[in-house]
């Protein structure tokens, strides 16, 4: 089996992969607690007896990245560990300024996207920030807008006004709030939607055509039922992405 880290901003997702698929997935959000004793007691938890050949990491965190390295050193010596990066072997040309300030988890969206759906394409990945990113008719990686996603965007709200409350994001059902909590839940929810649905439609006026569209992330979950019927919903977009490339530069 194959051990998958995704090391995000807000939250650290596990899966172990058997044969391509996941046979068990866990996350958590614990960011004060992370240490390599964190990292070698949550390991013997999650495998529960298992065990796995190599382990692909997917971080934009270094610092937490170096605590699962060196917990994975001492706790499994002999498992190979595959780091995304750009330096890594892709199916993509980065027809940017800077390929070298990819982060990693650009690099597994955008390999599983080709890989998985073809090209023109456009991978919307909302999550503490919502990325969107443009592979163009000739299966490069063309362009990228970044923005800050639903959760920042309610913590900047709460955090810079004396009397709005931080909330829970959720699902909406309408515009029409009707108190505060609703009206900024609402607000968010909306102005995030349209945001990104107004992106794809700019990348697609600008570059004169049509491509398919994936919605994944954590917070794909918010919008999935409001957006249009185009957009492809992918859960797991992201752990695909890290098991692809990981298995694409895994060294026997």
């Amino acid at each position: 089996m194959k051990l998958i880290i995704d090391v995000g901003n807000t939250r650290i997702t596990f899966a172990l992969f058997e044969e391509g698929k996941i046979v068990r997935q866990d996350s958590v959000k614990e960011k004060d607690k992370y240490c390599i004793n964190y990292f070698s007691e949550f390991f013997e938890k999650f495998l529960n007896g298992d065990s796995f050949d190599a382990c692909y990491l997917s971080s934009v965190v270094p610092n937490i990245a170096y605590f699962i390295n060196s917990s994975l050193k001492v706790n499994y010596p002999n498992a190979k560990v595959v780091e995304i990066s750009p330096d890594c072997k892709t199916n993509m040309n980065y027809n940017v300024d800077n390929p070298n300030e990819i982060g990693a988890d650009i690099i597994a969206d955008l390999a599983i996207g080709k890989e998985k759906y073809g090209y023109p394409l456009i991978v919307c990945d909302l999550g503490t920030a919502s990325k969107v990113l443009f592979i163009d008719k000739n299966g490069d990686f063309d362009s990228c807008v970044i923005i800050p996603g639903m959760t920042l965007s309610m913590r900047s709200l709460a955090g810079n006004t004396a009397l709005l409350p931080h909330i829970d994001i959720n699902q909406c059902k309408t515009i029409l709030a009707k108190n505060t909590v609703a009206a900024m839940n609402a607000g968010i929810v909306y102005s995030h939607l349209y945001g990104i649905e107004g992106i794809c439609q700019q990348f697609e006026k600008e570059v004169g055509y049509k491509c398919k569209r994936v919605i994944t992330g954590g917070c794909a979950c918010k919008v999935r039922s409001m957006i249009a019927e185009n957009y492809i919903f992918d859960e797991d977009f992201l752990l695909e992405g890290i098991y692809y490339l990981g298995k694409k530069n895994e060294v026997e």
